[in-house]
């Protein structure tokens, strides 16, 4: 990892976080809609609801369960996060590693597409964050960029992994 997550971006990831997580629903399927609408393939990777029109997603019962559990892992990833060393805390790599295989190794979704993700969600979050906001937007989008980049280190391991694990 390029940068250490200091305790103000723990604060500030936790704190931007909370104001965008409060519904978990509405939060999930825009995050879904703002993917899906910058990335139509990704759809295809989702069996379950593969056939929703992406203009119509807001009103598909299977997509709102998904986004509901796709903000609830955000979420535990977020209030894992640690002030002391973030990096190396089990509280979070643990439910982060689980993630990441159910991810990579069982789907084969991958660095690519968490990172596209990871894109999408930091766009998100900076842009729900009060226009009177005390703390500089920058700083929370530099935060969350850290932030990612730790669970992109992660699914990149997880990748190597595979990788070695079939050759």
């Amino acid at each position: 990892m390029s940068c250490s997550i200091t305790r103000q971006d723990v604060s500030l990831v936790k704190s931007s976080w909370s104001l965008v997580s409060t519904n978990a629903e509405r939060t999930g399927i825009e995050l879904l809609r703002l993917f899906f609408k910058r990335h139509p393939d990704y759809l295809q990777l989702f069996g379950e609801f593969a056939d929703v029109n992406v203009d119509q997603i807001e009103a598909d019962r299977r997509v709102a369960r998904h986004a509901i559990r796709i903000v609830k892992a955000i979420d535990t990833l977020v209030n894992n996060l640690d002030d002391e060393q973030p990096e190396k805390s089990n509280q979070l790599l643990g439910p982060l590693r689980s993630l990441v295989d159910s991810h990579v190794k069982r789907r084969s979704i991958g660095y690519d597409k968490f990172s596209n993700l990871g894109k999408i969600l930091v766009q998100y979050i900076v842009s729900q964050q009060p226009t009177n906001a005390i703390t500089d937007v920058k700083l929370i989008e530099q935060s969350w960029n850290k932030f990612y980049t730790l669970i992109l280190d992660v699914v990149a391991g997880a990748e190597e992994q595979m990788r070695q694990q079939n050759c």
